[in-house]
């Protein structure tokens, strides 16, 4: 049975019928992209989740028994890569946290990305002060820069294949390099170990927190779960086959979208719950709504992670405003006029109003566990904050994103090439077109792939942050156009097609890109 609407859904009807009907047409646009965004999925990948000890025996015995275990091999050497910027209060503790690893790494490479603080002077002395060299570490002064580039700083700098990704800000169960790194030495087929973390709760806001960000084990689906680079083990070409960390972004959300563009390229992986990161939260309300803000705002610029949850805390905070005014405005006209039965209005409102807030309270569950009344108000607290900022941190970032999209684009030196495909590429560096794909990537073109028909595949499509991908029925030239039109007019930067379906649609296609300026490129 369909539910009487509110006050809010009334008022919203109402005032979209008032506005002007190319407003509503630009609006319904808006929409349209944005739920478009938010029906993207996560791709899947074949995964094995390693829960126990009895659990990586099996593992291990079922791999040996398909012969592609490496029996009696020595684990692999890693590096072990981060970045930091500000950390002095922590760098001490989480530097001891990796020599006591039972499995050291080979190499600790830092990059600082512009400390002002004491943390390179700590490094040093910290380096200084152990009297045997357990690893090599080495660390790379840079100038500021965003979390993303100095992961890939650092994993350019890297010598060995596997790489240990984690934050300066945390510290690591003594077992953490030696869960990750196992399964990559059992089993050559794996492309990553996703590694978990949990939270350092000092504060009653931390554990009402904690409550939130921090999913409960049971409920996470390795196929799909996107792992923090806080706690994860890669081999480098897999980070190499989606271009490294997205360095687009303004500040944080990288390692979401990384993480669902290593999931179009890596074919299995390993989920390892106990490969622990202890992770510091925010200790006071400034940090939490920064924080928070700045992954909401991450989320939106990237354009991918999460829409379909923001777009429903937008609606409901819509709603809440809307309500909210309503419920002020009429208090004040029920007090200007002094009338107590004009009170009766406000009254209404206002009972409708916590109604619908409480009700966006509980979708959240935020009582579950919790055990007194002190726990129940901390977490109504930290949810009324994480939502507040998640609300003003995607706006921010929905707001920004076009200059986001110039950056991403922009920072493909080569130019623009339309790539005219049967279908989607999924990743094979050994088929023709996924390797002429990435050879164009790696002259740092900046490709629009055009494709046919519906994959005959079934792996996910292969995606990089310098592509863009359509259906060819559905693509439209004028628009894409339009929004590309900055860079096709730069005479210094080339502008191509490839035709690799040669029917009669591609031709068409192919002329009209001739007209705007678009050369042949040799296939």
């Amino acid at each position: 049975m369909k539910s009487m609407p509110g006050v809010a859904e009334l008022l919203l009807e109402v005032g979209w019928k008032l506005l002007p009907e190319d407003v509503r047409q630009k609006l319904t646009n808006r929409l349209l992209l944005a739920e478009a965004r938010a029906a993207i999925t996560i791709p899947k990948t074949e995964a094995v989740t390693l829960t126990s000890s009895a659990n990586r025996g099996q593992f291990y015995t079922e791999v040996l028994s398909e012969g592609n275990a490496r029996a009696g091999k020595e684990l692999p050497r890693a590096s072990l890569i981060l970045t930091c910027r500000n950390e002095e209060k922590s760098i001490g503790t989480f530097l001891d946290s990796i020599a006591r690893q039972t499995q050291l790494p080979n190499e600790v490479v830092i990059y600082d990305g512009g400390s002002t603080d004491q943390t390179v002077p700590l490094i040093k002395k910290w380096h200084d002060s152990q009297k045997t060299r357990l690893f090599d570490l080495r660390l790379i002064e840079g100038t500021p820069s965003s979390i993303a580039a100095g992961r890939n700083r650092a994993a350019e700098a890297a010598r060995y294949e596997v790489l240990l990704l984690t934050d300066a800000g945390t510290m690591l169960d003594k077992d953490w390099a030696k869960h990750l790194l196992e399964p990559l030495a059992t089993d050559p087929t794996l492309d990553a170990v996703m590694g978990w973390y949990r939270p350092i709760v000092e504060l009653p806001l931390q554990a009402a927190l904690a409550h939130f960000l921090v999913p409960s084990l049971d409920t996470i689906d390795a196929a799909t779960f996107l792992p923090s680079a806080r706690s994860l083990a890669l081999r480098r070409s897999s980070l190499l086959a989606v271009g490294g960390y997205p360095e687009h972004l303004s500040r944080a959300g990288e390692d979401s979208l990384f993480d669902y563009y290593l999931k179009t390229v890596v074919k299995r992986v390993a989920f390892a719950p106990e490969a622990i990161c202890y992770w510091r939260m925010p200790r006071d309300i400034g940090a939490l709504f920064r924080t928070i803000a700045g992954y909401a705002r991450g989320d939106a610029e990237g354009g991918v992670i999460a829409w379909r949850y923001y777009l429903t805390l937008l609606s409901h905070a819509l709603k809440l405003g809307i309500e909210g005014f309503a419920l002020l405005l009429t208090l004040m006209l029920a007090l200007v006029a002094g009338s107590a039965l004009l009170l009766i209005l406000p009254l209404a409102l206002s009972v409708l109003f916590a109604r619908r807030l409480w009700q966006v309270y509980l979708s959240y569950q935020p009582f579950h566990g919790a055990d007194t009344p002190a726990e129940r108000l901390w977490r109504l607290v930290a949810l009324s904050i994480m939502c507040s900022a998640q609300v003003y941190g995607f706006i921010s970032g929905y707001r920004a994103r076009p200059q986001v999209e110039q950056r991403r684009i922009g920072a493909t030196t080569k130019g623009h090439l339309v790539l005219l495909l049967p279908e989607p590429l999924h990743y094979d560096p050994t088929e023709k077109h996924c390797a002429r794909f990435q050879q164009l990537l790696t002259e740092r073109w900046y490709v629009t792939a055009l494709y046919a028909s519906q994959p005959t595949h079934t792996a996910p499509i292969f995606e990089h942050p310098q592509s863009e991908c359509y259906r060819r029925s559905e693509f439209r030239l004028d628009a894409w156009q339009e929004k590309h039109h900055t860079f096709l007019s730069n005479p210094q930067r080339s502008f191509a097609y490839l035709d690799l379906c040669n029917d009669g649609l591609s031709r068409e296609l192919s002329q009209a890109l001739e007209k705007l300026g678009a050369t042949v490129l040799a296939g």
